[in-house]
C-alpha cells in the first residue's frame, strides 16, 4: 500500500511539474484560489467580479490535475446547495496544488554549525543555526566595518540612545513589526534593520531573528523569480544576516542594499501614471507565486532608477490579495489588472 501511495504521489508531482512548465496551471490556480477566498469570506465589496465563463475557463485549464476535478465538483456543488463545507474543501484542494506548483527556492541546507552562532545567544539548537547559515553576511569589507562598529560600541543595540551614539540614524520605526530601519555613515549604500534590546514586543509571538531569516528567504524567492522569468520592471534588494561579535539577547541584525527609493509621493504617482500592461503582467507573475505584497505603493515602491523594488519579503508565501493592488492604478490599467485576475493571466 505504501508503494502505491508513493507511486501515486510521484505521478501527481510529475504531472504537476509538467503543467507548471508554461505556468498556465499556476496562474489559473492562483486566480481560482483568490475567487474561492472571496466566496468563503462573503466579500461583497470586492470590485473584481468573476463571470461564470471566467470560472469555467479557469477550471478547464487545471483539469489535467486529477484532484482539481474533485475541487471543481465541490465548487459547483457549493453553488447548487450553498454548502460552506464544499467551498472550503474546494479551496483547500486548489491551495494545495497551487503551493506545489509554485517555484520553491527555499532550499533547506544543513550548513556548517558556526560555534559563534551557538555562543551568541540568538540560537538554541543546530536546527535554528542551520536555518540562519545560508543567509549570513559573507566575509569582506562590509563585515569588517560592522565588526568595528559593534566592537567599539558593544551596547549599540540596547536602546535608541546607544544606537545613535554608535552612529546609526533611525530613518523610521515600523509600528507593526517593531523593527527599526537605519543608516550609518560608514555603511554607504546599505540600510540596517534591527530589533533593539528595549523592544519587548514580538510580532505573532515569534523571535526577531526568525523574522529576519524570513525576510532573507522571501527576497531569495523574488530574486530567483525575477531572474528566471527575465522580469524587466521589478528588482529586489540583497539581504544578509549579521551577528554582532558581542553575545546578547538581540545581537542579530539585517543588512540590506539601499534601493534608492524615490519617495512616497513619487511612488503613488508612478503606480498611477507610469504603469503599463507589461508592468502588470510581471506583477501578476510575482503575486501569483505568493511573493512580495499587494500593498504596492509602500511595499513595491518606485526607485530613482525607474524600477519598482520588492522590499517587503518577510512572508515567503503570502495570501494573494490582487484587488488591493488595483486601488493604486489609473482606471485603464485597473481594468486590465482585473482582466488578468479573472482570466488567470494574459491570454
Amino acid at each position: 500500500m505504501a508503494f502505491f501511495k508513493h507511486f501515486y504521489f510521484c505521478f501527481l508531482l510529475i504531472s504537476s511539474l509538467f503543467c507548471y512548465a508554461n505556468e498556465d496551471c499556476l496562474y489559473a490556480l492562483a486566480s481560482l484560489k483568490y475567487h474561492l477566498e472571496l466566496k468563503i469570506n462573503h466579500d461583497q465589496d470586492n470590485p473584481i467580479e468573476f463571470s461564470e465563463n471566467d470560472v469555467a475557463s479557469l477550471w478547464q485549464r487545471v483539469e489535467s490535475l486529477e484532484e482539481m476535478i474533485l475541487a471543481k465538483n465541490d465548487y459547483y456543488e457549493f453553488l447548487q446547495d450553498n454548502n460552506e463545507e464544499k467551498i472550503i474543501q474546494s479551496h483547500n484542494r486548489v491551495e494545495k496544488y497551487w503551493d506545489l506548483l509554485r517555484e520553491n527556492v527555499n532550499s533547506e541546507s544543513e550548513g556548517i554549525f558556526d560555534q559563534h552562532l551557538a555562543d551568541n545567544g540568538a540560537f538554541y539548537d543546530k536546527k535554528n543555526a542551520s536555518r540562519m547559515q545560508p543567509h549570513l553576511l559573507p566575509e569582506g569589507p562590509l563585515k569588517q566595518i560592522l565588526h568595528t562598529i559593534f566592537i567599539t560600541f558593544p551596547n549599540a543595540l540596547d536602546n535608541n540612545e546607544t544606537y545613535a551614539n554608535a552612529g546609526f540614524t533611525i530613518r523610521f520605526a515600523q509600528p507593526h513589526t517593531f523593527i527599526t530601519v537605519s543608516s550609518h555613515p560608514l555603511l554607504e549604500g546599505y540600510l540596517v534593520k534591527a530589533y533593539l534590546n528595549n523592544e519587548t514586543r514580538r510580532k505573532e509571538n515569534r523571535p526577531g531573528w526568525e523574522w529576519l531569516v524570513r525576510r532573507c528567504e522571501g527576497v531569495k524567492n523574488v530574486q530567483h523569480l525575477i531572474k528566471q522569468k527575465k522580469l524587466k520592471h521589478f528588482v529586489a534588494p540583497h539581504k544578509w544576516i549579521y551577528i554582532t561579535p558581542n553575545p546578547g539577547k538581540k545581537s542579530v541584525i539585517l543588512i540590506v542594499t539601499d534601493m534608492q527609493l524615490a519617495g512616497h509621493a513619487a511612488s503613488v504617482d508612478a503606480w498611477k501614471n507610469k504603469i503599463t500592461k507589461e508592468h502588470l503582467d510581471e506583477l501578476f507573475c510575482i503575486l501569483s507565486h505568493g511573493y512580495s505584497s499587494s500593498y504596492v505603493v509602500a511595499n513595491i515602491p518606485y526607485t530613482i532608477y525607474g524600477k519598482f523594488a520588492c522590499i517587503d519579503t518577510e512572508h515567503p508565501k503570502r495570501k494573494i490579495d490582487y484587488s488591493y493592488a488595483g486601488r493604486f492604478l489609473n482606471p485603464t490599467m485597473r481594468s486590465y489588472w482585473h482582466k488578468l485576475i479573472r482570466k488567470g493571466g494574459k491570454k
